[in-house]
Parts: structure tokens; C-alpha cells; sequence
């Protein structure tokens, strides 16, 4: 008899702390612009494909040495959701870019709670299946995937900071939005 889902995704993997990180970043950045994302459970070693993605965003990031990059694939009609007025391919290719900038820099923001301070690189976006061997050959990405109405949305970090490096601060940042008096 087969296991649920659900049941056989909680044995193979553990949500680790990097893991909802990431995937509350995602959700928040998407939902900002009105559209439900839901997270599908991680699978350890899993290959990245385009899918149904059309396009794709990257940034590299450093930290202490080490040397990595998140890539956010998204399908045309999903980016579509998120702006109306993505008229040609350039538009596209630039809102892309700024959802990826978006995502890394949430990202950033959380890690910093945990003494992660990254830095990170200008981002860049091209067709998806260009994109996708980003990255050095023997890395295995950490790969998460999420729903929505319109098609599935990936993201890959390669190279992310180590969960046991992570020590909690406590310090309250500032979030997205908020007003910074001098």
C-alpha cells in the first residue's frame, strides 16, 4: 500500500531553517503582487528543468569566501499575474531581473537576523533553459518549487550559507515598507 505524499516527503526530507527561509521569501515576494504561490516539499538531489518556466533570473552572492547564486524560474503566464504591463520581451526579461533582486535581497534580510551578512551581485535574466546550468557542474543545488494558478515557480541556491553557521540574533530589523527616522 502506498504512502501519502505528504507522508513520504516528511521521511526523505526535514524542513531545515534555509528551507522556510527561502520558501516564506518566495511566497512574500509573489504575494505582493497578488499571487498565491504554495510550496511543494523539497526533494533532496533533485535536477532543476525549465518545466513550463519561460524565463529566468539570477544573482550571484558571496559570504565569508564562499561563492553562490539563487536562480528564480518563472513561467510567462505567473510573471504575467505580477505586472500588466509586460508588453515585449524586453519588459519581461527586465521584471525578471527585479523579482530575483526582490527574492535575494528578502533573503538577505532574513539571514541577517542569523549573523549572515551576504553580498550580493548585479541580477541577470535570459530564457530559462539558458540559465539552468548555472553554476559550478559538481554543485547540487538546494531546489524549491511552489504552485500556483498558472504554472509551477523554481528557485535554486547554489551554495547557500551552511544551516550550522546560523546563530539567532534576536535584533529586530527594519522589514520592507517600514519608515527609518535618522
Amino acid at each position: 500500500m502506498a504512502e501519502p505524499r505528504s507522508a513520504v516527503g516528511a521521511k526523505s526530507a526535514t524542513r531545515s531553517s534555509i528551507d522556510i527561509l527561502v520558501q516564506n521569501a518566495t511566497v512574500q515576494v509573489f504575494q505582493s503582487y497578488g499571487v498565491a504561490t504554495a510550496p511543494i516539499a523539497r526533494v533532496p538531489n533533485a535536477a532543476l528543468s525549465c518545466g513550463g518556466s519561460d524565463l529566468a533570473g539570477t544573482i550571484a552572492f558571496s559570504f565569508g569566501g564562499t561563492q553562490g547564486h539563487l536562480l528564480l524560474l518563472v513561467p510567462l503566464p505567473v510573471l504575467e499575474l505580477t505586472r500588466k504591463d509586460l508588453t515585449d520581451a524586453a519588459r519581461a526579461m527586465d521584471w525578471v531581473r527585479e523579482l530575483t533582486n526582490q527574492l535575494m535581497g528578502r533573503i538577505k534580510g532574513r539571514l541577517l537576523r542569523f549573523h549572515v551578512d551576504l553580498q550580493l551581485g548585479v541580477p541577470s535574466a535570459a530564457k530559462a533553459q539558458y540559465l539552468i546550468g548555472v553554476g559550478r557542474p559538481s554543485s547540487h543545488p538546494a531546489i524549491y518549487q511552489f504552485r500556483s494558478m498558472r504554472g509551477d515557480v523554481s528557485v535554486a541556491l547554489h551554495d547557500m550559507v551552511d544551516e550550522s553557521r546560523l546563530v539567532y540574533s534576536g535584533i529586530d530589523l527594519a522589514s520592507e515598507g517600514d519608515i527609518l527616522l535618522f
